[in-house]
């Protein structure tokens, strides 16, 4: 941005600051007096709940005055502002100068939105404050409303995947524990994903995953097999298996037990399964396949132990992403993206035919509470009211989405969003299904022949990790480390070894 800016004297003796950007001019602060913004702003300050505070706009400071006598109550403040290097412009006795001299206050100033994400990524950790409160300059975010409208997102996503993070090391912390020093008992007995790294290349490919959307699409899919692979996340799978539709691909990432519900009769035939090293220990051991590692500290202890293995982690905080990012990490060149709602797309959670679905369809629902009440209450208590596009949806989604998006830009796969009745995604192409047969399809694949070559280099390794992973824990500096990094932080700080095996192994077994 071309932004233009002129220091300028008040009438209270103290200077204002005059912007100017695609021939439109504002000040940020009032030309009479503008020391008065403190007083406007001194509500907006409340450490004993949000001592995490992000400042969307700073200009001079003066609406920051109320933080000098509290700034030592925050454990970090953010500062944010469109205009590079403006804290300098601060003056040097002025109300907001002590921001200049705290450690508690870090600017991050003229970056882009993906700066700011990373900024805020680095500094912001749930574990170890009481909230988070966002503050907007009005003056400064009504003149360049562009940009920290960008910014805003940025902050949400944030927000959003490390609560989610939280949330989740505080469920499933000691199971991630339990699965991945389970699951790396038998990485003799799996493939290293590493092995089909591109071995895909230049096919299409269909991604699909199990919202409401896809059971519009399954006659499609169905028909025009022929000329593409499929790749499907886990809950999909029992909706393509019942539809007649044998994927070539599945991925499955959750740790909860409850993924069985999804790999049930023909699971076993789908010619590759994907797991994560902390995907649920008994769906991995029962179908075997392919295994890739995540971000978990444990995960590079392994990866320093077994060799390469191999990762399509999206950092999305969803299998939806991983399975784009496997897409890419295959080789396809194009993947149709099929069943990316991130709504509650015709009040329903999910497509007919998932596990989730048949809960209300076939177990829960009776005369008085058929399914689509069922689908309406769970939809009205998720969404909390909040709708996009027209429909019912929950920030999460939106948070998912906006994290796909910008994984897709960095994505060598072209991604195509044939969900019509969906939001764009951007980055995706949107057509329909058919044009997507006549653009990107080039006519019958030779299914068997790819597959059994890809298939073909790559075989069972000696990767025995269990022991000497085992052994790495032993070591209080290294158990203590993963511990504080992958546990909730209630769990004990200097555990002893065997206190650590009973309670987060089960026993050790």
């Amino acid at each position: 941005m071309d932004i233009k800016y002129e220091i300028l004297d008040t009438d209270e003796g103290i200077p204002t600051l005059m912007v100017s950007m695609d021939g439109k001019t504002a000040l940020l602060h009032s030309r009479v007096r503008p020391s008065r913004e403190a007083s406007g702003m001194k509500d907006s300050f409340d450490p004993g709940k949000f001592d995490f505070l992000i400042v969307l706009g700073t200009g001079l400071g003066y609406h920051l005055a109320p933080l000098r006598d509290i700034i030592d109550s925050y454990s970090k403040i953010l500062l944010v502002d469109v205009i590079g290097g403006i804290e300098k412009m601060m003056p040097k006795n002025g109300p907001a100068s002590f921001l200049l001299e705290s450690d508690r206050a870090v600017f991050v100033t003229g970056k882009d939105e993906e700066e700011i994400e990373n900024a805020l990524t680095a500094l912001l950790d749930f574990d170890s404050i009481k909230g988070v409160s966002v503050l907007e300059h009005p003056a400064s975010v009504r003149f360049f409303e562009k940009y920290y409208s960008g910014i805003k997102k940025a902050v949400d996503r944030v927000i959003q995947k490390k609560a989610g993070d939280g949330a989740a090391r505080k469920a499933f912390g000691a199971l991630y524990f339990r699965n991945i020093i389970k699951n790396s008992s038998i990485l003799g007995d799996l493939q290293p994903i590493i092995q089909l790294a591109g071995a895909f290349a230049g096919m299409p490919a269909v991604v699909v995953t199990s919202g409401p959307s896809l059971e519009n699409h399954l006659k499609d899919i169905k028909s025009n097999m022929g000329v593409f692979f499929t790749i499907c996340v886990d809950s999909a799978f029992p909706v393509l298996h019942g539809s007649g539709i044998k994927p070539d691909i599945v991925i499955s990432t959750d740790p909860q037990p409850y993924v069985a519900e999804h790999l049930q009769e023909g699971y076993g035939k789908v010619p590759v399964r994907i797991f994560s090293i902390s995907s649920s220990h008994d769906s991995v051991k029962k179908h075997g396949g392919f295994i890739h590692l995540n971000t978990h500290p444990l995960s590079q202890i392994i990866s320093g132990i077994a060799g390469e293995i191999g990762s399509v982690d999206s950092l999305t905080g969803t299998v939806a992403g991983d399975a784009i990012r496997l897409a890419e990490f295959l080789g396809f060149k194009t993947a149709a993206l099929i069943g990316f709602d991130f709504s509650f797309t015709g009040f329903k959670i999910y497509s007919r035919g998932t596990a989730y679905q048949n809960r209300y369809s076939l177990y829960f629902q009776d005369r008085t509470t058929p399914v689509e009440t069922r689908n309406l209450g769970y939809i009205m208590k998720s969404s909390g009211g909040f709708r996009q596009y027209g429909r019912f949806t929950r920030r999460s989604f939106m948070s998912y989405r906006e994290s796909i998006e910008k994984m897709i830009r960095y994505t060598v796969t072209m991604p195509v969003n044939v969900n019509m009745e969906g939001p764009d995604i951007k980055g995706a192409k949107k057509m329909n299904f058919s044009d997507f047969i006549a653009d990107c399809c080039g006519g019958k694949i030779d299914r068997d022949g790819i597959m059994k070559k890809a298939l073909g280099v790559s075989g069972k390794t000696p990767m025995e990790t269990a022991g000497r992973l085992r052994a790495s824990l032993g070591d209080r500096e290294i158990l203590h480390a993963v511990l504080e990094e992958s546990l909730p932080k209630s769990y004990p700080k200097k555990p002893k070894m065997k206190d650590f095996i009973k309670k987060v192994l089960g026993g050790g077994k």
